[in-house]
């Protein structure tokens, strides 16, 4: 099977193409000194074990132009983050007058991407570079943290650049059709950003970012074939690879067995689909959390539901008095309306539990109750 041509090609990015001159640094913005460089880098190194070796992890411009001295290449997945286009830029690969976006990585859903380990000999230099590289003006937009990164053989700590949303360049949620029109415009001294999403792409083709498929698609362009599964943990696994390994040219940056073996849980397509369902909307997850879970939690409570080691008869809540100052009075939460009418007296006949508040009158509640507006 050969491997998928991208449909944004040479041609169409030379279509947008111009030659610009560098308008230079903003004389109103406030850049990073030398010093700043250094205690940002004084302050990773701060929080790593002194003489291990370092990890980045990389995502976007990384991917294809990493600039750090690495040993070994790993995949891994970031819990927690995702790659989207939120930088504004006016500069490099725009201009004022036709602003584009980067990438950056931003809160909530999950990133693939590839992890570069640093020898510890030469972190402090590297990570001089890679700052100096992502940071430029103040407040920062583009910071490094530490961050947990899964891989296949388990989870590192690792550096990544993620969004500061008080930078001075994020842009926040950019729709689709906004995005792919600032792309497509956006032209500066550095090039376009048409080209940098080409580069993006490819980047992410040679990293094999296709689960099921390896970097090059094998060097005829096979596609990994089935061979078997197994059961770990409960879990049905099935184990695909392709003999054409040994003679492909970057096998060395897959795997340094004979071939590179691509394990899959049998209802992998199903993460898959969630996981392209969140990439759309990143904020699914804190929406729920908001949405269903919280008022869910508060409705089980209101119903006098009680934890394991509680014993309803005698009333006797783990954390004392304090459990009773959270149930806000019921009338609270619905200005106007008496105690009775905020929640039901009856569930199948059976009364329901009296709640721990406040008689219904027109004191106001004290504590936590205090925080509800009326």
């Amino acid at each position: 099977m050969a491997a998928r041509q991208l449909a944004l090609t040479p041609s169409l990015v030379t279509q947008v193409h111009r030659v610009l001159e560098d308008a230079g640094p903003d004389p109103n913005v406030v850049y990073h000194t030398e010093e700043d460089y250094d205690a940002v880098v004084h302050h990773l190194l701060s929080a790593h074990a002194l003489g291990q070796d370092l990890w980045l992890f990389a995502y976007g411009s990384l991917l294809w132009k990493p600039e750090v001295d690495h040993v070994e290449e790993r995949m891994g997945m970031a819990h927690g983050w995702h790659r989207a286009f939120r930088l504004r830029i006016t500069r490099w690969r725009a201009t004022e007058d036709q602003p584009g976006l980067m990438m950056a990585l931003d809160r909530d859903g999950q990133c693939r991407g590839v992890l570069y380990r640093i020898p510890a000999a030469t972190g402090e230099q590297n990570l001089g570079k890679l700052v100096r590289r992502e940071m430029s003006a103040k407040p920062p937009t583009n910071v490094p943290r530490w961050i947990r990164v899964e891989t296949d053989a388990g989870s590192v700590q690792a550096i990544a650049f993620v969004i500061n949303r008080r930078g001075r360049v994020y842009a926040g949620k950019v729709s689709l059709e906004d995005t792919a029109r600032l792309l497509a415009k956006a032209c500066g001294h550095w090039g376009l950003c048409a080209e940098y999403l080409r580069h993006e792409l490819r980047a992410h083709a040679r990293a094999g970012m296709a689960v099921r498929l390896c970097p090059r698609a094998g060097p005829a362009g096979e596609k990994p074939r089935y061979y078997y599964s197994n059961v770990e943990r409960g879990l049905t696994l099935r184990r695909y690879w392709t003999n054409a390994c040994q003679h492909c040219a970057i096998k060395s940056r897959c795997t340094t067995g004979p071939q590179r073996r691509i394990v899959r849980w049998e209802h992998e397509d199903v993460l898959e689909a969630v996981q392209r369902r969140l990439d759309l909307n990143p904020q699914a997850m804190r929406q729920r959390r908001e949405v269903v879970e919280h008022p869910f939690g508060t409705i089980k409570m209101r119903m006098g539901a009680t934890l394991p080691d509680e014993d309803p008869t005698e009333g006797s809540w783990r954390d004392g008095p304090a459990r009773a100052r959270l149930q806000s009075h019921p009338g609270a939460e619905h200005p106007g309306c008496p105690a009775s009418h905020g929640r039901p007296q009856s569930v199948g006949g059976e009364a329901l539990p009296a709640f721990s508040s406040p008689s219904a009158s027109n004191t106001p509640p004290t504590g936590v109750e205090s925080l509800v507006p009326s």
